[in-house]
């Protein structure tokens, strides 16, 4: 090679000796090994006993057949007041009451005896003064009691004095000093005592159809 008139030695070529080979070395294969699959033992079902529900004692309601209106009872507070009970029919009338209800029983067999029944089921208006029965009770253990029961004409006489010809409910009634009766005699009034001849009204304003029936604890004397 000359550069600027020098010459410089001629290298001798070097000589790239070839690539050497590495051979790579086969790795062995290791075969991994699972242990065997545990079984999981089986386990007998449980058996759950059955649970028994004690039997609940059924309640039956009685199946109502509407047929007609019941009857009316006018309710108490006290075992010792009557309790009166009104038919359903709206043509009831004071005797007709009276046959309904069981507290009234001994009267009623009385206006029969004493043959009233037809006057106070008839169409003309009126108001009753109704002893109970333990009034006529009471009555008839008191000495002569049982002997005008039974006589029919002062019997007669007694109920009658029981009957106002005109219907009237206690408002009216205690408005007034005093009441005539069908057989003539006078029942004083106390409006502030609230009694009629002198007996107090424990079931006051029972309305028929031809009046008002007011049920008293005593029975008014004779005429």
């Amino acid at each position: 090679v000359v550069v600027d008139g020098s010459t410089l030695p001629t290298s001798e070529s070097t000589t790239i000796p070839p690539p050497s080979v590495v051979q790579a070395t086969p790795v062995p294969t290791v075969e991994a090994t699972l242990p065997p699959e545990t079984t999981a033992p089986t386990t007998a079902p449980t058996t759950v006993p059955p649970t028994t529900v004690p039997p609940t004692a059924a309640t039956t309601t009685p199946a109502t057949t509407a047929t007609t209106a019941a009857p009316t009872t006018v309710a108490t507070t006290t075992t010792s007041v009557p309790v009166v009970t009104v038919p359903p029919s709206p043509s009831a009338t004071v005797m007709d009451i009276l046959a309904a209800s069981p507290d009234l029983s001994r009267l009623d067999e009385l206006v029969t005896e004493a043959g009233l029944d037809q006057t106070l089921g008839g169409d003309d208006p009126l108001t009753l003064f109704a002893p109970s029965n333990q009034a006529l009770e009471t009555l008839e253990a008191a000495p002569g009691g049982a002997e005008l029961l039974a006589d029919p004409e002062r019997l007669r006489e007694l109920l009658l004095g029981h009957v106002v010809p005109d219907a009237l409910d206690s408002a009216t009634i205690f408005e007034a000093t005093e009441l005539t009766t069908v057989s003539g005699s006078v029942l004083e009034v106390d409006p502030e005592a609230e009694t009629v001849g002198g007996v107090s009204v424990v079931v006051p304003d029972v309305t028929a159809a031809n009046g008002v029936l007011h049920v008293i604890d005593g029975v008014f004397d004779e005429a």
